[in-house]
């Protein structure tokens, strides 16, 4: 376990592999699922995509259960 102030880059260097591996063509469908434990921490994970792959045409949502 490991712990690291608010801002150094936790959420991108977990979604910049993702993200990297997503850059490979594929025809459509849900291509990654991220399961998160609260709402403010997907939204975060979505912000953190959304702002890292604007040019690739990938887009994320959030889906309540």
């Amino acid at each position: 376990m490991a712990c690291a102030p608010t801002g150094s880059g936790k959420t991108l260097a977990f979604v910049l592999p993702l993200l990297c591996h997503l850059q490979e063509p594929r025809t459509g469908g849900v291509r990654a699922l991220i399961v998160s434990p609260t709402k403010e921490l997907a939204e975060q994970v979505c912000i953190c995509c959304l702002l890292h792959n604007a040019p690739s045409g990938l887009w994320c949502c959030i889906d309540e259960i």
